[in-house]
């Protein structure tokens, strides 16, 4: 099974582009057309019309939205340290495969409470 350096509740910090060097929560990763892109929570914001929905009872107008964000442009960030993170991929003796900071050699404690 693959495991993937980033996932989904991580805090990341922007590489490039217009919010580049502002953390946030990795809220969604996608896959579509073999290109990876991620939505991280208040960045890369775009401004999208909807229109007024009476059965949902919802109001028109424009609202602020998270566009996607290349994969690349996106590291893990160590909220601790306060600077961006390697991340490696090695397998423990037991089998288990995690993610290690490849600088300070650390784990990197998994948001669903593994390691």
């Amino acid at each position: 099974m693959a495991i993937a350096k980033l996932r989904e509740g991580d805090t990341v910090v922007v590489l490039a582009g217009k919010d580049r060097g502002k953390t946030g929560e990795l809220l969604k990763i996608s896959l579509k057309k073999g290109v990876k892109k991620v939505k991280v929570s208040g960045l890369n914001l775009v401004s999208k019309c909807y229109k007024r929905n009476p059965q949902a009872d919802e109001q028109g107008g424009i609202r602020k939205q998270e566009a996607l964000i290349d994969y690349s442009n996106v590291a893990l960030w160590n909220v601790d340290r306060k600077e961006k993170v390697s991340v490696g991929i090695k397998t423990l003796e037991t089998g288990q495969r995690v993610r290690f900071d490849k600088r300070s050699g650390d784990l990197i404690e998994d948001n669903r409470g593994q390691s």
